[in-house]
């Protein structure tokens, strides 16, 4: 790509109508527009697309008030997992009840990695919960590696 050139984009505003300004009308009116290259979307189908077919363990963590990528695509890739038959096999995902975008905790964090140790090798999770300092974690890191069957 040339400086100052226009990389090609897989998203295109076209057909939006962009609301929640003081002038929606000046504002859809003036707003740069365009379409969604062709090639850019093709690159994307064909080489950016997750299968849902897991080889190793994956566990994620969402915030199910992520304002900048919301909770349904975590729903989406489980989805996903489920038709390509990794579903509770290989992934698991930590919904974590709060607003923000990777707000997270370091017990919530700590039993993110405890629990993809366990499903890889069947590691014991109580050799991490050291590495929390106060008990409010600590308790916190065994619920939720409970909850998700990294502890009976």
């Amino acid at each position: 790509m040339r400086p100052g050139s226009w990389a090609a984009s897989p998203f295109g505003n076209f057909f939006r109508f962009y609301t929640g300004s003081d002038d929606d009308l000046l504002l859809n009116r003036s707003v740069h527009r365009s379409f969604a290259d062709l090639a850019a979307l093709n690159e994307i189908q064909d080489h950016y697309q997750t299968t849902g077919r897991l080889v190793s363990p994956l566990v994620t963590i969402h915030t199910t008030g992520d304002p900048i990528i919301p909770y349904w695509h975590e729903q989406i890739y489980a989805l996903k997992t489920l038709l390509g038959g990794s579903f509770l096999k290989r992934h698991i995902n930590i919904r974590i009840n709060r607003y923000g975008h990777c707000n997270f905790k370091a017990p919530e964090v700590l039993a993110g990695f405890a629990i993809m140790l366990f499903m890889a090798n069947r590691q014991s999770p109580l050799a991490l919960e050291t590495a929390l300092t106060d008990a409010a974690s600590r308790a916190r890191f065994r619920s939720i590696v409970r909850e998700y069957g990294a502890l009976p």
